[in-house]
């Protein structure tokens, strides 16, 4: 989590804001409703513009400072970055809310089920090069070997959700075996 000072003006009974750029965030969102099922929850799925693996950084803290304070406006308490791409920038963006990435909980909970001290990440060029989960493992633990790779469409494939068993196979195979090939 980061930017934990919160705004006079916030309503503390307001919705939590989750954001993704795709249908991913669902899954966030199911969790945060399991976890804390009597709050309210305001989703901003930018289908749109989805997905934002392939895009510059640049764009995508405006897009998300954008989402966010839009977010606020609304009267948000807190904003749940549901997408691995803006939560690898959680530091460059600005907010008048707590701000909370995945990546921290992703971190922690593969660090409580490996079983060896390798660590293989399959995720958006963005989110690969701007070193978000990488960073957050170094912060718990240096026993860990982090192995990540890129993929430019294994998002678009799930995102658009055409039902091609065959497509999105040959998606995954690609972007896994780099990575089984290193000892994953």
């Amino acid at each position: 989590m980061i930017n934990q000072e919160r705004s006079e003006t916030m309503d503390n009974n307001g919705p939590i804001g989750v954001i993704d750029s795709g249908i991913g965030g669902f899954t966030v969102l199911k969790a945060l409703q399991d976890r804390l099922p009597n709050e309210n929850y305001l989703y901003f799925g930018d289908s749109m513009r989805m997905p934002y693996g392939e895009r510059e950084n640049d764009e995508l803290i405006m897009l998300a400072n954008t989402i966010i304070r839009d977010l606020e406006n609304r009267g948000v308490k807190a904003v749940v970055l549901a997408c691995n791409t803006l939560s690898s920038l959680i530091v460059e963006l600005s907010a008048r809310v707590p701000l909370f990435s995945v990546i921290e909980a992703g971190v922690q909970e593969t660090l409580n089920w490996r079983d060896r001290g390798l660590v293989g990440l399959i995720a958006t060029t963005a989110t690969v090069k701007n070193r978000g989960y990488e960073k957050e493992l170094e912060l718990w633990t240096r026993e860990v070997e982090y192995i990540a790779q890129g993929t430019h469409t294994l998002a678009k494939v799930i995102n658009d959700g055409q039902g091609d068993l065959k497509i999105l196979k040959n998606n995954i195979r690609e972007a896994v075996e780099p990575i089984l090939l290193k000892g994953i």
